[in-house]
């Protein structure tokens, strides 16, 4: 499981600012490519390796706005972008005598 973890964001209005900057990176992409800022979050998640994700809706049209990610492509510079937004660094639960769950 991944999280991003931004141990500089130390208030409800950084934490805001972060949110509103995702959005906003996001949403341009999406308009770049005629999609939601969730698809776009949607497509770069299953472009990752090693990783599972499974989208929840109790709505047909969410679902086939969900299955239609398999559409979009994203070029590096659109994953550059995203990944830029968080570094990856904790987890919610990572007991000292867990596996190894990341390659080093």
């Amino acid at each position: 499981m991944e999280i991003v973890s931004r141990p500089d964001i130390r208030s409800a209005e950084q934490a805001r600012s972060y949110v509103a900057e995702l959005r906003s990176v996001l949403q341009a992409i999406g308009a770049k490519h005629g999609r939601t800022a969730g698809q776009i979050t949607l497509r770069w998640l299953l472009d990752k390796p090693r990783t599972v994700v499974i989208p929840k809706t109790a709505s047909v049209e969410r679902l086939v706005s969900n299955l239609d990610v398999v559409a979009i492509e994203l070029d590096d510079v659109d994953r550059r972008q995203i990944s830029a937004l968080g570094k990856p660094s904790t987890r919610f639960f990572d007991p000292p005598w867990g596996p190894e769950w990341d390659e080093s």
